[in-house]
């Protein structure tokens, strides 16, 4: 996979600088079929929780492509529109990334770093803590204050009708429950 990538990578310049020396159509197309090679060759292997990290750096991509158009056309308003979606694109997926505790180069190339882990079977170092119900249950009635944060996981399983009995039930024994998210339906907001 690298040795393609790379490959495609250094086609896209050599055929860039022909397209400049000689003004070609030819090499024009074969330029944007190699862009398309190495876009899909880039993203592809991102998967999982990762995806969202990848499409704000997309969109921080196309804030520097019309910052560069602004340059190329003498506009201003297309240089200064272009920076600020670049910068701000470029400031969230740092965020995001960050804030999943991952790198945005570890994000993109890690694919290009090693095969798979799917079925793996290697064991980790990482301790693992695993509770029954009657342990979250035991830990809930002692808490003081629960706060509950809805993910994409609650919306797939329909399970904001349960959140909310789980709220009514900690709030009527004086649990302070919070919930920042109030997108969600189904009065899941209970306190």
């Amino acid at each position: 996979m690298p040795v393609v990538m790379g490959a495609v990578v250094l086609g896209a310049v050599a055929a860039a600088g022909f397209v400049v020396a000689t003004g070609s159509a030819g090499w024009a197309v074969a330029l944007l079929v190699l862009g398309l090679a190495a876009g899909l060759l880039l993203v592809l292997p991102v998967g999982g929780a990762d995806v969202p990290i990848v499409i704000s750096l997309l969109n921080a991509f196309t804030g520097l492509a019309v910052a560069a158009s602004g340059i190329v056309l003498g506009n201003v308003l297309l240089l200064v529109a272009g920076t600020l979606v670049g910068a701000s694109g470029t400031i969230l997926t740092k965020v995001m990334a960050a804030a999943m505790g991952r790198g945005v180069t570890g994000i993109m190339f890690g694919a290009f770093r090693g095969g798979s882990t799917a079925g793996s079977t290697a064991q980790s170092d990482r301790p693992v803590r695993s509770a029954s119900p009657e342990d979250v249950a035991v830990q809930l009635g002692y808490a003081q204050r629960v706060v509950i944060v809805p993910g994409y996981g609650l919306a797939v399983a329909q399970g904001q009708h349960t959140v909310a009995e789980l709220a009514t039930a900690l709030a009527a024994r004086g649990v302070e429950v919070v919930l920042p998210s109030t997108r969600w339906p189904g009065g899941c907001r209970a306190t």
